[in-house]
């Protein structure tokens, strides 16, 4: 059966995926200004909380940059090409680290930027280092970035699925954030993912989803049936309730 899609809702959505990126970019934007000017409320939201590694904050930068430049209409090819540029540069910084978290080669590349901050920087002590989670949601987003453009089949969209893996890791921190279950957002040997880290991530999946919603993922919410209303509905109602 054919569904009949919604379009008001559809161009909403597609809108509404360049507002996020922009939000997660001038989280980033703040928190790379928070290293620079030494004002720490820019990068961490209340002092017991870790703040996001200036490494993550030019991450989130050059993400929102890239999403911009290849979403746009029609982007010719310098603004294709400075948008893949841009991607390359998020996927690297990701698999950087986590090759570093996961072997014995060292590459500090979120210790390249403001390292006397950092090491000054020591919450419970353990230093300031990129948690593995959030390697791992950068390279994420690295691949969504790269996968934007990349269709090899109408109806399979990789990125999407990259975006809700994102959308769950950023979920799973902040949850715990608020439950204190230091097992959803962290490990001892690196301190927890940001919560501001978190929150782009989350930011960041949404456009993903948003900027395509008439893919096979976002398909059943963006309809003109009644059920897509409830759809939506009910999942912002599984995600909202839990967390208060």
């Amino acid at each position: 059966m054919q569904l009949t899609p919604d379009i008001a809702t559809q161009t909403r959505l597609k809108y509404w995926s360049g507002y996020l990126t922009a939000t997660a970019g001038l989280i980033g934007l703040l928190a790379f200004a928070g290293w620079q000017f030494d004002v720490p409320w820019m990068r961490k939201p209340l002092d017991h909380l870790p703040s996001m590694n200036p490494a993550t904050a030019a991450a989130f930068i050059f993400s929102a940059i890239s999403f911009l430049l290849l979403t746009g209409k029609e982007p010719g090819t310098g603004r294709r090409a400075a948008g893949i540029f841009c991607a390359v540069i998020v996927l690297a910084t990701g698999l950087l680290k986590v090759v570093h978290v996961f072997s014995n080669f060292d590459i500090p590349v979120d210790y390249f930027l403001y390292t006397g901050q950092l090491a000054s920087d020591i919450p419970g002590n353990v230093p300031n280092r990129m948690a593995p989670g959030t390697a791992i949601g950068i390279s994420l987003t690295g691949l969504s970035l790269l996968a934007l453009y990349y269709r090899p089949v109408r109806k399979f969209i990789p990125v999407h699925l990259i975006a809700l893996l994102m959308a769950l890791t950023g979920l799973l921190t902040i949850l715990g954030y608020i439950y204190k279950v230091r097992a959803f957002h962290g490990v001892f040997t690196y301190i927890p993912m940001a919560v501001l880290t978190a929150f782009c991530f989350l930011l960041f999946s949404l456009a993903f989803l948003f900027r395509e919603p008439d893919s096979p993922v976002m398909r059943e919410f963006t309809t003109v049936y009644s059920g897509s209303n409830t759809s939506r509905l009910l999942l912002s109602a599984a995600i909202i309730i839990p967390a208060t």
